[in-house]
């Protein structure tokens, strides 16, 4: 059995893609040409989330609305992989 929690579940859309909206508490991993990112994100209602993906030079501090899917990496746990994202003012 498999005793791992189940992934956050946060505005649903079709197919199973996800909107979450929060603030960038810190960069845990950027590439040199900045097309992968790991970034760690506050939510709106507290919740600390990683996302993962292509967000360039978006830093701790900025807000955004970012759209994804779940995933579960198998060292690092549930992180929200971003198709798309916006900032927030």
């Amino acid at each position: 059995m498999d005793d791992t929690p189940p992934l956050p579940h946060t505005g649903h859309l079709p197919d199973g893609v996800v909107t979450v909206r929060g603030v960038v508490k810190g960069v845990v991993y950027r590439t040199d040409d900045k097309r992968y990112s790991v970034l760690r994100l506050t939510q709106m209602h507290g919740e600390e989330t990683v996302i993962v993906g292509p967000l360039g030079d978006v830093a701790p501090g900025e807000s955004l609305r970012v759209t994804g899917r779940w995933e579960r990496h198998a060292s690092h746990g549930p992180q929200l992989k971003v198709e798309t994202w916006i900032p927030e003012m």
